[in-house]
């Protein structure tokens, strides 16, 4: 799937005047929705996997109305001037992983291989991951590996279905 990058600059990600914290070797940012939910917190990794992911580590599944809401807000969010994948990951243990991901111009999906990526790296440098992780969707499982390393590439497997079928005349 490519090579993984945490710089902001890379995704592009303004990250002036946010609070920090490090887990790990994953550094992590402040940042707060304003939504019909309220005004709520959370602390995110940005990570590119050649498009932008912003990703939470949740305790607990997020409701459908916090996928969206949320998601919807830190899309089109200005620290992200070319918009924003947003990933909700619930650790399950270190080889598994819940994943729900609001994919910017799009909403929500029920499978996004570079979320899943995304998502697998940041919990592998914040060190609750290993470096096999099986990640389960709405749309299906999907196993992600990745040594840690910036140089090496992130390798994704999983099965394929068609999900539909279509004709247009021109």
């Amino acid at each position: 799937m490519g090579l993984v990058s945490f710089n902001p600059k890379k995704l592009p990600f303004e990250a002036t005047g946010l609070r920090t914290q490090t887990v790990g070797q994953l550094e992590q940012y402040s940042l707060e929705s304003n939504t019909m939910r309220g005004l709520e917190s959370y602390w995110g990794g940005i990570v590119s996997v050649g498009n932008p992911h912003l990703v939470f580590v949740l305790p607990a599944c997020p409701s459908d109305d916090q996928v969206q809401q949320v998601g919807q807000f830190f899309e089109k969010n200005p620290r992200f001037p070319e918009g924003v994948n947003v990933g909700f990951m619930v650790v399950i243990d270190s080889k598994n992983i819940q994943l729900r991901v609001f994919e910017r111009g799009v909403g929500e999906t029920l499978a996004c291989g570079t979320g899943a990526c995304a998502a697998v790296a940041t919990g592998i440098r914040m060190g609750v991951l290993s470096n096999t992780v099986q990640v389960h969707k709405l749309g299906g499982v999907l196993e992600i590996h990745w040594d840690g390393n910036l140089s090496t590439s992130v390798l994704m497997t999983g099965g394929a279905q068609m999900v539909f079928e279509g004709e247009f005349i021109l």
